[in-house]
C-alpha cells in the first residue's frame, strides 16, 4: 500500500472510533469513553452532539454501558473529540423493525410511537402525564372521543360550556349529585319517579294533586 494512503488510513482509523460509555456527566452533558478495540484507552470527557443546541435545544442523555460512535481529534490520541451518534448490535437490538413505525422507547417502559402505514399516533406512558399551555387549546376529532378512568375525571373551570351543533343527542347514565342550582331553559321529561326533600314549586298551577 502507498505509504501516504496507509498514512491517511491510520489517520482515519484514529478519528472515527466506536467505543462504550464508560461515565456520563448530566450536568455537563458529556461522557467518558472506553476503546476496548484500541487497548482500552479512556477519553477525557466528550462532549455529545445533538440536533439542537442554540435557541431550540434537545437533550438526550447516555447511559454507562452504552454504544457510542465517536470522532476523535488528531492530535489528541484518541482522547479529545465529540460523541456523534449510538448504535445497536446484537445483544442490543432496535425496539421495533418496521420502515413505517417511528418510535422512541424509554427505559422505563415509555412509549411515543407514530405508524405512517395507518396513520396512528400511540403512546403508552408508565406513569404521569401533565400538560401546561399558556395560550388557547383546541382538539378536533372528527371521529368518536372515548374517556375512560379507572377512578374518576375532575374537570375544573370558572365556566363549563357542554354544546354542538344543533340539534344536540345524547345520555347519562349512573348516578350522580349535582351540587348548586340545575337551570334548565326548555323541557323536563322524566320516566320514573321524583323525590324531593323540599318543596315543589309550580307556578304554572298546572302539576295535578300538588300540595301548598
Amino acid at each position: 500500500m502507498n505509504p501516504e494512503i496507509q498514512k491517511l488510513f491510520q489517520l482515519v482509523m484514529n478519528i472515527v472510533k466506536i467505543g462504550i460509555v464508560k461515565r456520563y456527566n448530566p450536568e455537563s452533558h458529556t461522557a467518558v469513553v472506553e476503546f476496548k478495540d484500541f487497548e482500552s484507552v479512556i477519553s477525557r470527557e466528550l462532549q455529545i452532539a445533538e440536533p439542537f443546541t442554540y435557541q431550540n435545544k434537545s437533550y438526550m442523555p447516555l447511559r454507562e454501558g452504552q454504544k457510542v460512535i465517536c470522532l476523535l481529534l488528531p492530535q489528541s490520541g484518541t482522547t479529545d473529540g465529540f460523541i456523534i451518534g449510538t448504535v445497536f448490535d446484537a445483544d442490543n437490538q432496535p425496539p421495533v423493525k418496521d420502515r413505517n413505525k417511528f418510535r422512541v422507547q424509554f427505559e422505563d417502559g415509555t412509549v411515543l410511537e407514530y405508524d405512517t402505514a395507518n396513520h396512528k399516533l400511540h403512546a403508552d406512558v408508565k406513569g404521569d402525564v401533565e400538560i401546561e399551555v399558556s395560550g388557547h387549546m383546541s382538539a378536533v376529532v372528527k371521529d368518536n372521543v372515548l374517556i375512560k378512568s379507572s377512578k374518576e375525571v375532575t374537570i375544573q373551570a370558572p365556566k363549563i360550556n357542554l354544546q354542538n351543533n344543533s340539534p344536540t343527542i345524547g345520555y347519562m347514565e349512573g348516578d350522580f349529585l349535582l351540587e348548586g342550582t340545575l337551570t334548565i331553559r326548555g323541557h323536563l321529561e322524566v320516566e320514573g319517579d321524583i323525590h324531593a326533600t323540599g318543596a315543589i314549586i309550580d307556578e304554572g298551577g298546572n302539576t295535578p294533586h300538588h300540595t301548598h
